[in-house]
């Protein structure tokens, strides 16, 4: 059974963001072409939803998230959970940033 995947507001802002700043410091193409890797990573989350490295956490607000790569922006890293029907996009975060920090906030 193939999981429905939700991006949560968080993470939708963090993917605004991600598509600005692209636009602003590279190029419109460059911004775009991370819109459409973004969906072919969400797409293989979707086909094997436990391809993300579990992240070995005791906190129990961020036990159980994975995180993968954005195909071709290895840097930007798509952190989710799987349940039974969902998969939760909680965050897309760059991976020089606090990622820990930011995690705990939410």
């Amino acid at each position: 059974m193939k999981r429905v995947l939700h991006v949560l507001p968080a993470a939708d802002q963090d993917i605004e963001q991600c598509f600005l700043y692209l636009r602003d410091e590279s190029s419109l193409d460059r911004a775009v072409q991370f819109i459409e890797n973004l969906q072919k990573s969400f797409d293989l989350i979707q086909l094997m939803p436990f391809i993300g490295s579990p992240r070995n956490v005791s906190r129990s607000r961020t036990r159980g998230l994975r995180k993968w790569p954005v195909k071709g922006f290895k840097d930007v890293l798509i952190f989710y959970k799987v349940t039974k029907e969902h998969i939760e996009v909680a965050r897309i975060l760059h991976a020089k940033r606090d990622i820990q920090t930011i995690l705990d906030q939410n």
